[in-house]
């Protein structure tokens, strides 16, 4: 289900409404719709993180593209759940890092673009749902809690 499915049938739901609450209602339906599918696309992102963390700490490097993962790491490609296919994957050349991103609401591929300030559900979505990352620095250690405490 994509989101212009979602709307779509989110519509057709409320269709029988009719004066002052109607646009209430679909609103928070879109709005809801929107929610959703934005936890789906950082759920495949996390999941999508963790398997590129693995194939970087066993090859040294990120994969080239994010098909290398499936198999070994991934049996199936992050799922966009705002468009066609999986989430987007480049890797950065400049650094020790990589970009993963979902098309967002507009449905485009904007090539990574961060959405301009004030981009939402309501104003119009502009730009990318971006989940970067970077590799730390060399020494970092993560604060972790003695858990038998």
């Amino acid at each position: 289900l994509n989101r212009n499915d979602a709307l779509r049938s989110a519509a057709l739901e409320f269709s029988f409404l009719d004066g002052p609450f109607a646009y209430d209602a679909a609103s928070s339906v879109s709005w809801t719709t929107s929610t959703m599918l934005t936890q789906l696309a950082e759920r495949e992102a996390a999941v999508a993180a963790l398997a590129l963390s693995a194939f970087r700490t066993e090859h040294d490097a990120w994969p080239a593209e994010l098909a290398a993962l499936k198999g070994e790491y991934l049996e199936s490609l992050p799922r966009d759940p705002y468009g066609d296919g999986s989430l987007r994957y480049r890797r950065l050349a400049d650094e020790d890092a990589y970009l993963l991103y979902s098309v967002w609401g507009n449905g485009t591929d904007d090539g990574g673009v961060a959405p301009k300030d004030g981009s939402s559900w309501v104003s119009g979505y502009d730009g990318d749902l971006l989940f970067e990352s970077t590799r730390p620095s060399p020494g970092f250690e993560l604060p972790l809690k003695d858990a038998r405490r």
